[in-house]
């Protein structure tokens, strides 16, 4: 994922690449793996936007935990808040292995590396953690998600051992050489649960899609697949770029934005929070309207119907906050 290197044309006995030297500075041109410094300047804005939302993130998150309206929400918090400070620290380590000399090389660079797994990792938890919900707790999709994790795991430990920082002996320039073959193991494995999440996602929404649900179930419906399409989309791209691109510059540009994807998706989780609790109090008003003024008790059971089925899709939801979308019950 923050990987200086492509894996086009890369063999898989080879430990060192090219590319995987980190990047210099030169005032005009791309230069032998070099950044001039209006790319770098580019890089260094996607990576301070990145570092500002998951800044404004935390805040929000601790605020609302703060005010404790709803009990449930410590559970989704806890795993917002540490994609936010990985990612943070991640920004800074990557930043930082930029500049790293001999004498720093490989200690930031491990930091770099360490941090970088722990941020898409607790991403990757976040999100099969969402498609559990979404899934009414199926067992099977619990299952998949642990399998998926552990293989995710055994790439992240895999890729530690295998790169790292190392200095020329002979230029005493600092390269972070990427093993190819686990660099691709971990992409594809980011892959595989994007798509999974984006299956389930797809599936426990389908009857939403094509129904007459109203407002929350086209909520439910948007939060989760367009949040597991993005992040499918865009490690496909990153995907796209390590197998058939060796320049530099497109390799990090195509890092940066998926960094500055995940973090997005991240904490997007407090916007939909809003959006469902007032779709369930726009659904139970509409309901209770249409009861009062029927005066038939045929159209009050319609509409106690239709009220129930509201509070399913919202209860889709429901097992990371579920006093969260139920108005008689406290708000998020």
């Amino acid at each position: 994922m923050h990987r200086l290197v492509s894996f086009a044309n890369s063999d898989s006995s080879n430990v060192a690449s090219n590319g995987s030297s980190n990047p210099t500075l030169e005032p005009e041109s791309n230069r032998e793996g070099g950044l001039s410094i209006s790319q770098f300047a580019l890089l260094s804005i996607i990576v301070g936007l990145a570092i500002e939302v998951s800044f404004t993130g935390i805040l929000a998150i601790t605020l609302r935990m703060l005010r404790k309206e709803s009990k449930n929400f410590w559970k989704m918090a806890c795993l917002m808040l540490l994609c936010n400070v990985w990612c943070i620290v991640f920004m800074v380590f990557l930043t930082l292995s930029n500049f790293a000399v001999k004498e720093n090389c490989i200690v930031i660079n491990a930091l770099s590396n360490v941090s970088g797994h722990s941020f898409y990792v607790t991403c990757d938890v976040f999100l099969l953690y969402k498609t559990y919900a979404v899934s009414k707790r199926n067992k099977r999709v619990l299952a998949f998600s642990a399998l998926l994790l552990a293989h995710r795991l055994v790439w992240s430990l895999w890729d530690l051992v295998k790169s790292g920082g190392v200095v020329d002996p002979v230029t005493d320039m600092c390269y972070y050489n990427q093993y190819p073959l686990v660099g691709f193991g971990f992409n594809t494995a980011d892959l595989i649960i994007d798509a999974f999440c984006t299956l389930v996602s797809i599936m426990a929404n389908w009857d939403y899609l094509f129904t007459s649900f109203g407002q929350l179930a086209e909520v439910v419906a948007k939060e989760n697949i367009l949040r597991s399409v993005l992040i499918l989309s865009i490690n496909s791209y990153v995907m796209y770029i390590n197998l058939h691109v060796e320049d530099l510059m497109t390799i990090l540009m195509a890092y940066m934005l998926q960094n500055y994807a995940y973090t997005r998706a991240v904490n997007a989780e407090t916007f939909w929070v809003e959006e469902r609790r007032s779709a369930m109090e726009n659904s139970t008003n509409v309901g209770t309207g249409s009861g009062r003024h029927s005066g038939g008790s045929a159209v009050k059971r319609s509409t106690s119907q239709r009220t129930s089925q509201l509070q399913k899709a919202g209860n889709l939801q429901n097992s990371t906050h579920q006093n969260s979308f139920n108005p008689q019950n406290s708000a998020p």
